[in-house]
Order: structure tokens, then C-alpha cells, then sequence
């Protein structure tokens, strides 16, 4: 398992296809695909996992910042919630543990 925190929700592009994301610092450890969290009343399993940056921000200094996206299905409703979200601990546990 690993514990983290949120540090927003993004909308950006995912394999070529527009997506929202739950961007967490990454402390380390990066979540995989398939990995699963509790978040605003409902269970996640993470389709993928990339880097998180501004458009202004390198690859390379996105690595270094440590933000990690993860890529979710159906999470319009993320976005709403986005200020309440920012700054919760998050469990992420693999996709192997049950939650």
C-alpha cells in the first residue's frame, strides 16, 4: 500500500484523449496500473499512471517534481469536488489487495 497526498485534480490528455486525473506526490513510490484507492464515496482502479506538469514544464522537471497522474475513468465528478480534495491522505493499493 502506499500513502500519499493529493495535490489536485487535472484534466489533460491521456494516449492521445482528453482525461481527468488525481495528481498526488509520488514520495518515492509510483502507483501501477490496476493499483485502487477510496476516494469521494467510491472505489477507483487506476487505468495508468504518467507524469503530472504545466505546459510550461519540461518532462524532465516534471520527473523531479514528483507529481504523479492518475489516470481514472468517470471522474467528471472529481472535478467538482477539487478544492475539498486537495491535500487528503490517500490510500493506493495495489491492484492484488483488496481495499
Amino acid at each position: 500500500m502506499i500513502e500519499t497526498t493529493i495535490s489536485h485534480i487535472a484534466v489533460g490528455l491521456y494516449a492521445g484523449e482528453p482525461t481527468i486525473a488525481v495528481v498526488i506526490r509520488a514520495n518515492g513510490e509510483r502507483p501501477r496500473a490496476g493499483a485502487r484507492f477510496h476516494l469521494a464515496g467510491r472505489d477507483w482502479q487506476v487505468r495508468g499512471v504518467g507524469n503530472s506538469r504545466p505546459y510550461d514544464e519540461s518532462p524532465d522537471e516534471a520527473a523531479e517534481s514528483g507529481l504523479v497522474a492518475l489516470i481514472v475513468d468517470d471522474a467528471e465528478g472529481l472535478l467538482e469536488q477539487q478544492q475539498a480534495l486537495a491535500g487528503q491522505t490517500l490510500q493506493i493499493h495495489p491492484a492484488q489487495q483488496s481495499l
